[in-house]
């Protein structure tokens, strides 16, 4: 019996766009817990396609190490890159 495949690729979809809604739902100067914890909440979908694959993770390796962190600092990294990530300017309209 062979190694039992983990999905590849993104966790949850539309990242960005979310990410978006929750910042807009949040109040400035919140911090990446806050963020994070909000998302939580807006998206309880999206929390718990972390936790499945987390959890895939862990039955597939067996106690072994595996390149997947648990759920909330996953979540809490990729929020913070999201918070640092800045704007990409726009495409200036040719005449």
């Amino acid at each position: 019996m062979g190694r039992t495949q983990i999905p590849k690729g993104q966790v949850f979809f539309k990242k960005k766009e979310k990410f978006e809604a929750v910042k807009a739902a949040m109040r400035p100067g919140s911090s990446p817990e806050d963020f994070a914890a909000k998302f939580q909440k807006m998206y309880s979908d999206d929390w718990n396609k972390i936790i499945a694959r987390y959890d895939a993770h862990e039955r597939a390796a067996k106690g072994k190490p595996h390149p997947m962190a648990q759920p909330w600092p996953y979540l809490l990294n990729i929020v913070k890159t999201f918070l640092k990530a800045k704007p990409k300017p726009k495409p200036k309209a040719s005449k």
